[in-house]
């Protein structure tokens, strides 16, 4: 076959992974913006970091060591998601997760922290 068959193969995985890279950054910034309004309405979290798709959110210190029971909230909700320690809840969706697919999630997510909170006040 040839040099050439390696080098288009070599090419194309290259425009894919530059593909798949600038959409994890507008994925990450979709998730960002939808985790910092959640934040204004809930105000759950002194931080949200993290690079691509990995996002962590740091709960405030009166929410301290409840980042399990979020995630079990969010189970409850149809949401399965991660913790990173008792004070951080975490997201690692897949690199190719549509825009419709965060807000459906995150739709979810902000009802796991209505409902944790309602049971925080109670």
């Amino acid at each position: 076959i040839g040099g050439w068959f390696i080098t288009a193969g070599a090419a194309f995985t290259i425009c894919f992974f530059v593909e798949v890279l600038s959409g994890v950054k507008q994925r990450h910034q979709w998730f960002c913006e939808r985790l910092n309004a959640i934040n204004a309405r809930y105000g759950l979290f002194k931080e949200i970091r993290g690079l691509g798709l990995l996002i962590g959110c740091v709960l405030k210190d009166e929410y301290a060591g409840k980042a399990k029971t979020i995630s079990n909230e969010a189970a409850e909700e149809g949401l399965m998601m991660l913790i990173a320690g008792a004070n951080v809840v975490r997201f690692a969706p897949a690199l190719i997760i549509s825009e419709e697919e965060i807000n459906a999630g995150l739709d979810r997510f902000e009802l796991a922290c209505k409902r944790f909170l309602a049971g925080v006040s109670s």
